[in-house]
């Protein structure tokens, strides 16, 4: 289905349909009922439930149904390799390209909604993937039913950068599981090597991703209004890219508390020092990155076995701050208007303050504005980084597994239609960057005198 303010294109299988909607002198919201009106005559039950979780009446309308299509492609690539002997490559003779397909869970993918509406200065973003419901393969992945989010109970107000999200690793070992037997040839021997490959601790890849169920949480507070002589370099960077903010950061793997053990083996004593911690858990002291990076914090690893929780804190007392909650995420008001209207249970959610867009804005500012920088560089950086951080407001999203997909959910400076240019056109950036930095060398030019 293809929208416009003028028109409206129905795409369904072989039979496509246009019409005028006379939307001259339409409002946004006559415009989104015209189309229900139009799409209802001939829509199918997948356009009917994805109409559902998205919205009607902004800049951006889109629906593409793709049931059968993604099973179809892999048999005619798969009569493509066998009648082409795989074009002089050496494909094993077993190679089954729609069972291997049918692993991942892709060909559960039925259609694909979107749409971006206008609601004060923000657009509220929607895409809906139908899969009907299933969880298999790489679907199962990212969780089973929708929860509170972790970040409420440990966020802190101010925090800048959060993610959060469900893992099933699990999912991943039977694929591989399943890959190796469907590629044949030394596949079968070689995924089993690879799964069955200790670690430091002991314990086999295979085991690791099937235990590893769980829900994680990464955030960090910036303290962007620290004196530049706190500013710090970053870790592993290179000389000439300018320093950041200090910070503090906290990652949360619900469930993984288990993990604490493997870890505890697989670290040598002089490298980390066991101190007592709360009852029913254990802290690990680790050392600091090194003078200048991190040495202002004290890291620290903490199973939390009366919560079944691994935690890496970059000090014991940013850890004990989140769990006092003397200053909740909840009295934050600009993440609590970032989110406002989207779903408050979820299996992911993300969000940007916009301090965090700006200090990131900065800092890619500072490292490519560099002595001897092509001036055309720092125009495409410029013009990147105003699609990339909008506005400057919060962004925030979540994903939601629902009973017939599953949804995605944001509110942000940009819309969908704006969001899209910034694929193709960083791309075509890194294209000009790339030749002004080469075109004097290949085209041998001359300075002029």
């Amino acid at each position: 289905m293809i929208v416009t303010k003028r028109s409206l294109t129905l795409s369904i299988g072989f039979i496509t349909m246009t019409g005028p909607l006379s939307m001259a002198k339409a409002s946004e919201a006559e415009f989104g009922q015209k189309v229900v009106q139009a799409a209802g005559e001939i829509a199918s039950p997948m356009l009917n439930e994805t109409m559902k979780h998205v919205e009607l009446g902004g800049p951006f309308f889109g629906y593409l149904e793709v049931d059968g299509d993604l099973a179809e492609g892999a048999e005619f690539l798969q009569k493509l390799f066998v009648v082409s002997d795989g074009y002089g490559v050496d494909f094993p003779e077993e190679l089954n390209i729609p069972e291997l397909l049918l692993a991942t869970g892709l060909p559960q993918l039925r259609s694909i909604g979107a749409s971006s509406v206008r609601k004060g200065n923000r657009y509220s973003n929607r895409v809906f993937i139908e899969n009907g419901g299933k969880r298999e393969g790489w679907f199962k992945m990212m969780g089973g039913a929708p929860a509170k989010p972790l970040v409420e109970s440990l966020g802190l107000a101010g925090m800048d950068m959060v993610y959060e999200r469900d893992l099933d690793l699990s999912a991943l070992g039977e694929f591989f599981e399943q890959a190796g037997g469907l590629i044949g040839g030394e596949a079968p021997e070689k995924v089993e090597e690879m799964l069955a490959d200790p670690m430091p601790s002991g314990l086999s890849f295979r085991e690791f991703l099937q235990r590893t169920k769980g829900r994680m949480l990464f955030m960090v507070d910036i303290y962007s209004e620290a004196e530049p002589s706190e500013f710090i370099p970053v870790p592993l960077g290179p000389e000439n890219v300018g320093k950041i903010p200090p910070f503090d950061a906290l990652l949360v793997a619900d469930g993984m508390a288990w993990f604490f053990g493997e870890i505890l083996g697989s670290i040598p004593p002089e490298m980390a020092q066991q101190v007592e911690g709360e009852e029913g858990s254990r802290v690990l002291s680790l050392p600091s990155m090194g003078p200048g990076v991190m040495e202002r914090m004290e890291p620290v690893l903490i199973e939390d076995v009366a919560n079944d929780r691994l935690i890496l804190s970059t000090s014991s007392e940013f850890w004990k701050k989140c769990l006092a909650q003397e200053a909740p995420l909840s009295g934050d008001g600009e993440y609590v208007a970032a989110f406002e209207g989207l779903p408050e249970e979820s299996n992911g959610l993300f969000y940007f303050s916009s301090d965090a867009k700006e200090e990131i804005s900065k800092f890619i500012k500072e490292a490519m504005d560099v002595e001897g920088q092509e001036e055309v560089v720092l125009v495409v950086v410029d013009w990147f980084l105003k699609l990339l951080v909008g506005d400057g407001g919060p962004e925030a999203g979540v994903q939601v597994n629902l009973d017939q997909g599953i949804l995605i959910a944001t509110n942000s400076d940009d819309s969908l239609k704006k969001s899209a240019m910034v694929v193709p056109m960083g791309l075509i950036g890194l294209g000009v960057i790339g030749f002004a930095a080469e075109a004097p060398q290949v085209l041998e030019l001359e300075p002029v005198e």
